[in-house]
This record gives structure tokens, C-alpha cells and sequence, in this order.
């Protein structure tokens, strides 16, 4: 395989027609100024959509490892009680955020009114551009039958409090529940240039 087939291998025939094109000697400069530039525009086009590709995938494994404890058990200080009625109040507090929460249950339904003040290594950075909210529903043994989404939050936002109030369903078998969260906060630096933070725990230790 020369240099040129090297360049080419996997490239789709629309691409390789003008690419062959190009290279013509029957192909005067202007023409070959205008094909170059539609190949290279599908090119970036296509790389774009492939880049979109990886990210979607990424972010849904993301998405599916922090869903992921069903049967798992835990530690009784780390368990809150869910109890039937309300309103209920209390906080829970952990490493880079607080959550103050209030919330009335009905069997299998769950009202919560939730507020996240941010701390720690996160309070440096100005805008959270990701935060992931996570309940993990327990029974008696304190073992997660079900887990859900309290609250998410994408493309940036800016550093403060966030407040919230949502209603879900839950399995009416549930005594408890445990809290986990994900999310990344940068700075306003230049594209490419910006600072970030990662951040996350979960109740299983």
C-alpha cells in the first residue's frame, strides 16, 4: 500500500471520488481549490458526528455505572429514614455539598423539596457544568431495591444554591433511602484552557 492508499483507506466513495479528482491532471486549479474544500468540510462533518458518537456513549456509561446498586448494602450511618406522611425535614452532608431536603410520602409516592449548597474543592470554580443527584431506596436490611434521579443538571450553570422540588414513585416497600451524586465543575478560562473539577460519592463504601 503506497502513501496516498494509506490517506484513503476507509474513506467513504463520495470522498474518494473527489479526492481522486483533485490529483487529476484534468482538473484545472479552481476546481481543484473547490473540491478540496467540499472534501475537507464532509470530513470535519464527519468527524463531528463521530466525536458525538463517543461522547453520547461515554456519557451514557457513565449514566448506567452510577445507576448501578441494586442489592447492594449500606453502612447504617449512611442510611436516612423514609417514613410514611410528613412533611419531614433533615440534611444530609457530605463532602463537597450539603442537601437539605424536605419531603412528604404516600405509600408509593414521594414529594421532595431539596436545596444543594455546594462546598469544598467545588466552591472554587464558578460554574458547575454537570451535577447528578442519585437516591438510592432501601429496605428494612438497608439492601437498594431501586434506584432514581433526584435531579440533573447540564451545560453549565452557575455556582449556587440549587433548588428544586420533584415528585417520583418509589417502591412501597421502601424504610429508607441513601443519597449519591456525580458532577464537574470549571472555571471561565479559554476553550481548552479551563481548569475542572470532578466530583462524586456514593453510599456504598
Amino acid at each position: 500500500m503506497n502513501r496516498c492508499e494509506g490517506l484513503t483507506a476507509g474513506l467513504p466513495t463520495h470522498i474518494l471520488i473527489n479526492y481522486a479528482a483533485i490529483f487529476s491532471e484534468d482538473s484545472g486549479p479552481v476546481v481543484r481549490d473547490r473540491l478540496w474544500g467540499a472534501m475537507m468540510k464532509r470530513i470535519t462533518v464527519m468527524v463531528g458526528i463521530g466525536m458525538g458518537i463517543v461522547l453520547a456513549a461515554i456519557a451514557l456509561h457513565g449514566c448506567l455505572s452510577f445507576s448501578r446498586g441494586v442489592g447492594q448494602t449500606v453502612a447504617p450511618e449512611l442510611r436516612l429514614p423514609l417514613q410514611e406522611g410528613g412533611p419531614y425535614t433533615g440534611a444530609w452532608v457530605a463532602r463537597d455539598l450539603v442537601f437539605y431536603y424536605e419531603y412528604v410520602r404516600q405509600g408509593g409516592d414521594l414529594t421532595v423539596k431539596g436545596t444543594v449548597e455546594f462546598r469544598g474543592g467545588v466552591s472554587n470554580f464558578p460554574v458547575i457544568q454537570t451535577f447528578y443527584l442519585e437516591t438510592y431506596y432501601l429496605n428494612a436490611a438497608g439492601q437498594v431495591i431501586a434506584v432514581g434521579r433526584l435531579y440533573n443538571s447540564g451545560w453549565g450553570k452557575a455556582l449556587e444554591p440549587l433548588r428544586f422540588i420533584r415528585r417520583r414513585a418509589i417502591p412501597p416497600e421502601a424504610v429508607g433511602w441513601a443519597i449519591g451524586y456525580s458532577g464537574r465543575a470549571i472555571d471561565n478560562g479559554p476553550a481548552g484552557e479551563s481548569a475542572d473539577w470532578s466530583f462524586w460519592d456514593t453510599p456504598f463504601k
